[in-house]
């Protein structure tokens, strides 16, 4: 199923998504819309939990991705040994007043280490061939912006120690900006 179509700037090109259920990934393709051919630009899975996982450059040529670390390895596992009590208590101060609850929060380091599993990923610029140039180290990037002239990229990234008391959303980020090689301006 093809999701996030978006064209190039210069219109030549339409870049979507498409989810392979059989390989549980999530590729990139793109439409020569001239040519009217749909080919799969690059062989490593996109990471589109955060965000669609790709953005165009303003040359129409290249996209800045998301993608799945190559040496992400399995999910952390639940160790059946207790490390130790969970202690949940309000400071005297908020006794009586209306407090905001919020579902499904984290509760464990395990929740904290499996989130910071499925959440790494890392940037790269790839050009329509599928050649990758990467954008630093791997990292808990929840969004990527090239500027419109492509000569910087605005990226936002999660901060551990992850908060138990609020939603992902709010978690503590860090927003910085990077030139089109990847270092911090």
């Amino acid at each position: 199923q093809a999701a996030d179509c978006r064209w190039s700037p210069d219109g030549a090109h339409l870049a979507f998504s498409h989810r392979d259920e059989q390989a549980s990934e999530v590729q990139l393709w793109c439409i020569d819309v001239r040519a009217r051919h749909a080919r799969r630009v690059l062989h490593r899975p996109l990471h589109a939990i955060t965000s669609a996982g790709f953005a165009w450059a303003s040359d129409s040529r290249r996209l800045l991705v998301s993608l799945r670390p190559e040496s992400l390895g399995p999910e952390p596992e639940h160790s059946p040994a207790a490390t130790g009590p969970v202690i949940e208590a309000s400071p005297p101060q908020d006794a009586g007043r209306a407090t905001r609850t919020f579902v499904d929060l984290l509760r464990t380091d395990l929740d904290e280490r499996v989130l910071a599993h499925h959440l790494l990923n890392e940037l790269a610029w790839t050009d329509l061939q599928g050649r990758l140039s990467a954008l630093g180290a791997p990292g808990l990037h929840v969004s990527a912006d090239p500027s419109p002239d492509s000569l910087h990229v605005l990226v936002e990234r999660l901060e551990q120690p992850f908060s138990r008391r609020v939603p992902v959303p709010r978690f503590a980020r860090t927003i910085e900006v990077l030139d089109a090689s990847g270092a911090r301006l």
